[in-house]
């Protein structure tokens, strides 16, 4: 190529090669989709040609949920399947708890408030006794 005038390094060379699998790739994924247009590319059938087999466009192994397993069968050994508790919970029960915190809320809240008073009581005290003392 370089008697001809080309002047190609070996990593622009790579570079260009991986552009056109990732394009071959795409336009195979692409195609493969149901209810998608077919899209066509002019160097498609080389490529396919070239890299058709290969595992990185058709994978030789696929996991899958599809797969049948052994443990699966209809004989369960005895066992059957315990069916799930459904929580059976209703807009009135909903309400009658949230009414039922709000209260404990409000009685913890006048409990506090109690406390501090008796103790700002006593604080008034002792300060009223402190002065008296020192007159």
């Amino acid at each position: 190529m370089a008697k001809k005038g080309y002047t190609i390094s070996g990593k622009k060379c790579c570079t260009k090669f991986q552009t056109l699998k990732r394009t071959y790739k795409q336009i195979k994924d692409h195609n493969n989709k149901s209810g998608n247009s077919r899209k066509t590319w002019e160097y498609f059938d080389a490529m396919d040609a070239f890299c058709g087999t290969k595992p990185w466009v058709e994978p030789t192994a696929v996991a899958g949920s599809n797969i049948n397993n052994a443990f699966d069968d209809d004989d369960n050994d005895g066992f059957s399947e315990i069916p799930k508790k459904k929580i059976k919970s209703s807009a009135a029960t909903y309400k009658q708890k949230i009414l039922e915190y709000r209260q404990l809320r409000s009685e913890k809240k006048d409990a506090q408030h109690a406390e501090k008073m008796e103790l700002l009581k006593d604080i008034k005290n002792l300060l009223q006794h402190t002065i008296e003392k020192d007159e």
